[in-house]
This record gives structure tokens, C-alpha cells and sequence, in this order.
């Protein structure tokens, strides 16, 4: 008999006549709203949880569950020490996002300095100034990078601007071997030392304890006035009451975000600032990306049903 998947939200899935021979698949036409999903559970044996909180509560009505699949590298939105109890495996899919995302960081890098947003939008207005100095940015070539989190992505991150001519450090739980840095052309630094030293800093580590707020008041005073900040990892990972005044009172240059504390709801004084980017959580908003990720989520269930250990096991 096969196994019931319930996917809380439409994503893209290939050959999805395979994949019912193992699994009876069942996925909204657009996305399942909580009252339709704590239905559901009580039936289903394995769960891709797009956009969705799995917690005690909801583990409680799903006697059957046997693995839950966060649809992304950040499982955040899980309680994975819950799942623990419950005997279900927990899965992510923290490969096929790694280069969508490394490209987003840099163009929102490249958005920033360059100010392409706010040009833009005055060329539309027709109230953009012409010719030399009008309109001035910030070269990267030759500046500091630093990455908060050197995992897959950061890595992906660290390759891109050295493209562009920018030297890289990081800061990471864990410090590379010598040999790895050697490879990878970066430098490691304490947290404060990162600060101080970067003129822009990309995020990349996951959410924790420990990173939670990461980028509070007393950083943002460690940072260069003149330095830009990048966040496409998770938003709790910024203190965003911290940020706003840090950008309001002009001690950081402009910041660009693709992840927010609350979403899908912006702290007001990231919207009404100028010195801001901002996207609604798009860094793995590629449909070669979705793909994979499906493709991915599935393997995993896949291999629970083999008997075997899932490759993307949280």
C-alpha cells in the first residue's frame, strides 16, 4: 500500500507519474490553509511543509507521520526536537538552493552600492539627474567582503566577489582548516574583527540560539558607516529595530534583505528608507531551483522508505 505525502503548498514536480508509484500525492491546486492541513495530517506518512510551522500541536494529529521535508536549506519553522520525540525524521534541501542564492546575494550587493533600485525608479519618474556625479555609486573592486557563515552558500558567495575583484574573510562557528582557506583564497577573523575591517557584509549562517539577533545594536556600532549589509539567510538572524536606526541615523551605508523577521510583514522603517533593497523572500525563486529542491525532498523520503539514511537528514 502506498504512503500518503501531503504537500502544504503548489510546488513544481517532475515526473510526478514516478514518484506515485511510491507515494499517493496529495498538493493543493494553490495552498492549503492550516485548518485544511491539521485535517490532512491525520492521514499522511510524509509531509513537505512549504511555508509552514510543524510544531507539538500538529504533531500530535499525525499518528502516521513518518518524515517532515522543511523545502529549503532553513528548518527553522520546525520543531525539530518535537519531530525527535515523535520518531520523525526531519529533511531540508540544502543543496539545490546554494547557487540561486549566492546569485541573489550578489545582486542585491551590486543593487546597493550601485543604488540601481532608487536610479531606477527616478528615471521612470523622470526626475533622474544626468551626467558625471549625479548619480554616484561604490566600486567593489578592491574592497573587503566579509561573510558571516562560509557553508555551501557562503562559499558560492566568497567565489562570485572574488570575481568581481573583492578580497574575502568570514566569520564562522567552526574555522576552516588551513588548507581549505588556502584553497578558497579567505581569511578568517573574529565576529568584532569582521565588523570593524568589511565594507560590505553578506549573511549566510543559519538560524539559531546563537545567531539569533546576531546583528544587533552593538555590532551595527562595530560596523564602518560606509559599509552595506546583505542578509539571505533567515531575518531573526537581524535585529531589525537595531538595523532602522543604524540606517537612520546614517552609522551603515544601506542594507538589502531578502528575509525579515516577521514575514511576510516589513518593519515600516525598512520600507520608507532609501538607503534599503528589499525582496520578498526570493533566493531560491528559480523554477530549475524548485525543481531540484522537490527532487531533492522526495530522494529523501524516498531512501526512509528504502530503509535507508536519508543524504539531506537534519
Amino acid at each position: 500500500m502506498k504512503k500518503t505525502l501531503l504537500i502544504t503548498k503548489n510546488i513544481p514536480l517532475e515526473h510526478r507519474e514516478t514518484w506515485e508509484k511510491w507515494f499517493d500525492i496529495d498538493m493543493p491546486a494553490d495552498r492549503y490553509h492550516i485548518a485544511e492541513i491539521r485535517e490532512k495530517i491525520k492521514t499522511a506518512h510524509y509531509l513537505i511543509a512549504c511555508q509552514t510551522n510543524v510544531d507539538e500541536a500538529l504533531l500530535q494529529m499525525a499518528p502516521q507521520l513518518c518524515a517532515v521535508n522543511s523545502y529549503g536549506v532553513g528548518y527553522d519553522s520546525i520543531d525539530v526536537a518535537a519531530c525527535k520525540r515523535h520518531e520523525i525524521f526531519v529533511t531540508n534541501t540544502p543543496h539545490a538552493v546554494t547557487e540561486s542564492t549566492a546569485e541573489l546575494a550578489i545582486a542585491l550587493l551590486l543593487s546597493l552600492v550601485r543604488r540601481i533600485p532608487q536610479t531606477d525608479r527616478k528615471v521612470r519618474e523622470q526626475t533622474a539627474q544626468w551626467g558625471i556625479m549625479k548619480n554616484q555609486g561604490f566600486s567593489l573592486i578592491g574592497k573587503q567582503l566579509g561573510i558571516v557563515g562560509l557553508g555551501r552558500i557562503g562559499k558560492s558567495m566568497a567565489r562570485r566577489a572574488q570575481a568581481m575583484g573583492m578580497q574575502v574573510s568570514y566569520f564562522n562557528r567552526n574555522r576552516l582548516i588551513q588548507g581549505e582557506e588556502e584553497l578558497l583564497d579567505v581569511k578568517y577573523k573574529s565576529f568584532e574583527e569582521l565588523l570593524s575591517s568589511s565594507d560590505a557584509i553578506s549573511v549566510h549562517t543559519p538560524l539559531s540560539k546563537s545567531s539569533l539577533h546576531l546583528f544587533n545594536q552593538q555590532a551595527f556600532s562595530l560596523m564602518k558607516s560606509s559599509a552595506y549589509l546583505v542578509n539571505t539567510s533567515r531575518g531573526k538572524v537581524v535585529d531589525e529595530e537595531a538595523l532602522v536606526e543604524a540606517l537612520e541615523q546614517s552609522r551603515l551605508a544601506g542594507a538589502a534583505l531578502d528575509v525579515f523577521a516577521h514575514e511576510p510583514q516589513v518593519h515600516p522603517g525598512l520600507l520608507r528608507s532609501e538607503k534599503t533593497v528589499l525582496l520578498p523572500h526570493v533566493g531560491p525563486d528559480v523554477l530549475e531551483v524548485a525543481l531540484s529542491m522537490t527532487q531533492e525532498a522526495l530522494e529523501g523520503f524516498l531512501a526512509i522508505e528504502r530503509k535507508e539514511t536519508p543524504h539531506n537528514l537534519v
